[in-house]
């Protein structure tokens, strides 16, 4: 607040006595007194929006106000404020938040006036009036309170259209180093006062944002990412130009009982703390395919934080009914926001040019089941080609299960294997490695995790097979670039020692 206050100061007095130029020392005053007072403030966004905008309309509106020079006093403020704080937030809120709006500027030039002069006056008159007359003052809150609403739902209307807000992913340091060389340009052309080339340097940085939306549209390569979710899956896989993203399992942290005292006031959540987060990160904006091998929390849970965020096509899972009320209740939730849902079996199989899915396990139940002893033994298992590259990807599948493939598919190969039930001993069986011979394995597990995840002859095993070892708790979130000639891992974190 602090902050924000000593911010506007600046603005308004700068606009008020025309003292542009010299206000840029008085900034940077403010800046190094709260800078000595809290060193970490600089990593606060709202610090960083608040110093970037407020040295932009310092040291840019009167250039920018030329481009609107055609236009009434009051409409050439609000146009030229609105642009350069759009100018020169959108590489932070980029940077941090990985979205942009496209009705941004739009909406602050149509809704910052009727703030300024509608709600934020109305509420210090009700305040003023309500010293002199209740039964007056209460009919007035009414009719403020019924403007407010409408003004609140029509935002709502404009932000749910499909494209209100685009996940365009984080910008790389070369990106941000053009858009800034950019509006350098068009500051310049400003200056100058060539209107028209100043135009064409807005319509690049339009461009370059477009590029920066489109860009893995255009990649070759696929990115897998086995997220660090504790203990508990999750998988992002990006086939390659963006033709499909399919998630496999969603994770999700089973907190403890708990007294209140001990409750958060937030409470963290995977789904919503760390999947759609990373989805943003990628600039992903739907998700083609949600897989959820089986109806555990540890690979569902997560969907709470994501269901209602971001666009999901198709959920598929397992040939059985929800074995839990949580299953049940989200399963229907799915269904009521218009996700197909479907269930798998072994020989099922889907494909893009580059990539292809097949079902291995489980069987089509010859019973209609309503429960299940063990919720393992129809965990979904699926076998992915990308190029030339395999993987298999397994849940939580136990040993029973790994038998019934070998069996089916005696000659089952994989380059990559995710261990399954993050390295319990009751699933990899010295068998199961011998025959699929990974060339890498990877172990989504929590670090210090009560279960005593990988048990220790899990880990002996794979260090008698060749397979290169990687493990979540050990290395964070595991990355893997598919191209036509093979492969490349690239671990989060160097390994922790235990």
């Amino acid at each position: 607040m602090t902050r924000s206050g000593l911010m506007a100061m600046i603005v308004l007095l700068c606009m008020r006595f025309q003292l542009w130029r010299s206000s840029i020392a008085g900034l940077f005053l403010v800046y190094i007194a709260l800078v000595v007072w809290n060193p970490y403030m600089i990593y606060q966004i709202g610090f960083q929006l608040s110093f970037l905008v407020t040295f932009g309309l310092i040291l840019t509106y009167q250039p920018v106000s030329k481009l609107f020079s055609s236009f009434p006093e009051k409409f050439r403020v609000l146009f030229s404020v609105s642009l350069i704080a759009q100018l020169f937030s959108l590489p932070v809120i980029l940077y941090h938040f990985y979205q942009f709006s496209p009705f941004s500027l739009f909406l602050n030039i149509l809704f910052v006036p009727v703030y300024s002069i509608l709600f934020i006056p109305g509420a210090f008159f009700l305040t003023f009036l309500s010293f002199f007359s209740t039964h007056l003052v209460q009919l007035a809150v009414r009719l403020y309170e019924v403007l407010l609403s409408w003004t609140h739902i029509l935002l709502e209307q404009i932000l749910s259209l499909p494209i209100a807000t685009l996940n365009v992913g984080k910008p790389d340091v070369w990106w941000l180093f053009l858009y800034f060389s950019i509006v350098i340009g068009f500051l310049f052309l400003l200056e100058e006062e060539r209107m028209r080339k100043a135009w064409l340097a807005l319509g690049l940085l339009l461009f370059l944002l477009a590029g920066q939306w489109l860009h893995p549209y255009f990649k070759s390569e696929a990115i897998i990412t086995v997220l660090d979710v504790g203990q508990g899956d999750a998988i992002v896989l990006e086939l390659p130009y963006r033709r499909e993203v399919v998630v496999i399992d969603l994770g999700g942290q089973v907190t403890p009982p708990q007294e209140e005292w001990q409750k958060r006031k937030r409470e963290f959540e995977v789904g919503r703390d760390i999947v759609l987060p990373y989805l943003r990160y990628r600039g992903i904006n739907q998700i083609d395919k949600l897989v959820v091998t089986h109806g555990h929390y540890d690979h569902l849970g997560g969907i709470q934080g994501i269901l209602g965020e971001i666009p999901i096509t198709m959920l598929l899972r397992s040939p059985i009914p929800p074995q839990t009320d949580f299953e049940q209740e989200w399963i229907a939730k799915a269904l009521e926001t218009g996700i197909e849902v479907r269930e798998l079996t072994r020989g099922d199989e889907w494909s893009s040019k580059e990539a292809v899915f097949h079902v291995l396990y489980p069987e089509k139940p010859r019973d209609s089941l309503t429960a299940v002893e063990n919720l393992h033994d129809y965990n979904l298992v699926l076998f992915n080609q990308i190029y030339s590259t395999s993987f298999l990807w397994t849940g939580d599948v136990e040993e029973n299960g790994e038998k019934a493939m070998l069996d089916n598919y005696p000659a089952l190969k994989t380059d990559l294997l995710k261990i399954a039930h993050h390295g319990s001993q009751t699933s990899t069986s010295a068998e199961w490695i011998q025959q699929v011979d990974p060339q890498v394995a990877i172990i989504s597990v929590g670090r210090k995790n009560r279960f005593g995840h990988p048990h220790a002859d899990v880990v002996a095993r794979m260090e008698r097979s060749r397979a290169d070892l990687y493990r979540t708790d050990q290395q964070g979130g595991i990355v893997i670039r598919v191209h036509a000639e093979g492969f490349n891992i690239i671990p989060s974190l160097q390994a922790l020692e235990e």
